[in-house]
């Protein structure tokens, strides 16, 4: 049986055999695939909204990737996968 070595997507926390996509936030983080097309198909909404809008959008994309972060740290506790 191979040993597959799993990555966590720091954006999603969901496990991956590699992180294929450069985040659009920093340039500099990997992130899997899925997130990519999440973080692109924002920055094409925000494209087309105010300003004010922007921002709202900004600090409600802020607050939910941190609420399904802690989601998923409470999880694996509960899981016992501390």
């Amino acid at each position: 049986m191979e040993n597959i070595n799993l990555k966590s997507c720091p954006r999603c926390q969901k496990e991956y055999q590699k992180l294929d996509a450069l985040s659009r936030r920093d340039n500099e983080t990997m992130i899997c695939s899925d997130c990519g097309n999440d973080e692109a198909y924002f920055d094409m909404y925000v494209a087309k909204i105010s300003k004010k809008e922007k921002f709202a959008s900004r600090v409600k994309e802020a607050m939910w990737l941190n609420v399904t972060a802690y989601n998923v740290y409470l999880e694996k506790i509960n899981n016992g996968d501390n």
